[in-house]
């Protein structure tokens, strides 16, 4: 039996995000139009070019995924994104340029963010109101990254923070309240290192 009425847009999905097309991103832009809290949110192996249709996200509660996505060029609409709950990944994103988009978020709470194997990124900047990391923050195999600046408002990280293996980093700054870093800070295997402050 088919049922004719008007269709009411709900707040937010009840359930984890999954993103992998363009109409995926539309019907969740239409059904929920004015959503500001994800459950989670997982943009895999998709043909997403933008995501702009996240514009009013400002918080995700569980994992923040953004994998294996070949068109997609900037991480541009997570920039209301106050807190990421859960662990997250920024990984293996062949055209991606811009990673330098999450000003408005304050606290990482989930258990590690690797952010990795994203060949087209060269900077890696912003992040000012980042205030503590709960967990591991590790920026790794980043091979066309040159420089890592920001952070100015970070000053606890629970776990580890590590910036390894990226061949083309030069420069490493922004990090002057960092206070208190419960395990390690680790920089190595960066060959080209050669400006670091802490």
């Amino acid at each position: 039996m088919l049922i004719c009425g008007t269709v009411v847009a709900q707040d937010c999905p009840e359930t984890p995000l999954y993103i992998s097309t363009e109409q995926q991103a539309q019907a969740f832009l239409s059904a929920y139009p004015d959503c500001t809290v994800l459950k989670g949110l997982n943009i895999i192996n998709s043909d997403i070019k933008d995501l702009s249709f996240l514009h009013k996200i400002e918080r995700i509660e569980g994992s923040f995924l953004v994998t294996q996505n070949r068109h997609l060029k900037s991480l541009m609409g997570l920039n209301q994104v106050k807190v990421i709950e859960g662990f997250s990944r920024i990984q293996n994103n062949d055209s991606l340029e811009n990673i330098s988009v999450f000003d408005s978020l304050q606290s990482f709470r989930g258990e590690f963010f690797y952010i990795s194997y994203n060949p087209g990124v060269a900077t890696f900047e912003g992040w000012n109101n980042l205030d503590s990391i709960h967990g591991i923050f590790s920026v790794f195999g980043m091979q066309g990254l040159k420089t890592v600046s920001g952070f100015q408002s970070l000053s606890w990280v629970k776990e580890d923070l590590l910036f390894h293996q990226n061949d083309s980093l030069e420069t490493i700054t922004g990090f002057d309240n960092l206070t208190m870093l419960n395990n390690s800070l680790r920089v190595y295997e960066n060959k080209r290192l050669h400006n670091i402050s802490f």
